[in-house]
């Protein structure tokens, strides 16, 4: 608890010794001086930031995504290509413009993540609620089988996400939940600010579904974040939003690095 003390500090050139009952903003002539509780000098202390960074990163490519292949739960390291591409993704990244990277459970999102840590000075940790969306029975398979096989449920799945649920597979709607309470928690207790950002290293469905929920774009937009050819973006997250407790997402913006 704060008590009374003397405040030993230097202003203007001349030395003063000032009884503090109170920490505070003290005014002397043209500045204002901060006094903590044990009278110590200081600039007044900066409010909370509004913000956080957040590095959204997919992960680098499997063997099955180079061909094509739908992974869902399986789990892969890092093709060869992949780990060129992750290589040359990291290259771009400053040290010290990320403090946390979670990834998700898989090979290819730990190798990414070690390679973004890595270049950051930055600390990884694995996040199991962070798993990729599961595809059931069209696991394996590519784009011409899957159709083959899966038909116009397949073909319906393509068009809207949300309107089909692959055959022992997850839900878009549950992936969606699951994923967004886990990332409202990590960004709710973050040490992340607009200086120093945090960093998410995920599959490319559940980073597809995390774009689309914090830019609040729909669900029809997540094919173009699943396969294009940004890895990954800067996003500003308004940091009450995301205590708010909706799903709705909490607006982020994209800025830049």
């Amino acid at each position: 608890m704060f008590g009374s003390g003397l405040l030993w500090g230097r202003e203007f050139g001349l030395s003063a010794k000032l009884p503090v009952t109170n920490p505070g903003i003290m005014r002397s002539p043209g500045r204002e001086v901060w006094i903590d509780g044990v009278g110590q000098f200081g600039i007044p202390p900066m409010a909370k930031s509004t913000h956080i960074k957040l590095l959204l990163v997919r992960a680098g490519a499997s063997v099955w995504d180079d061909a094509g292949r739908l992974s869902g739960s399986a789990d892969l390291p890092l093709s060869e290509a992949g780990r060129q591409a992750v290589a040359s993704f990291a290259a771009g990244i400053e040290p010290g413009s990320v403090c946390q990277v979670w990834s998700g459970p898989e090979e290819a999102a730990e190798g990414t993540a070690k390679a973004v840590g890595e270049a950051a000075d930055a600390r990884v940790k694995v996040v199991p609620g962070l798993h990729e969306l599961g595809v059931g029975l069209w696991e394996g398979l590519d784009e011409a089988t899957a159709e083959d096989r899966g038909g116009r449920a397949y073909r319906q799945w393509r068009e809207d996400p949300t309107a089909v649920v692959p055959p022992g597979g997850e839900a878009l709607s549950e992936a969606a939940e699951r994923v967004s309470d886990e990332v409202r928690a990590l960004l709710a207790k973050c040490r992340g600010d607009e200086t120093c950002g945090v960093c998410l290293v995920l599959r490319p469905m559940v980073f597809g579904i995390v774009r689309c929920w914090l830019t609040g774009e729909g669900y029809g937009a997540l094919w173009s974040w699943v396969g294009g050819e940004e890895m990954g973006a800067w996003l500003l997250v308004d940091r009450e939003s995301v205590r708010g407790g909706t799903r709705g997402g909490p607006g982020a913006v994209r800025c830049a690095g």
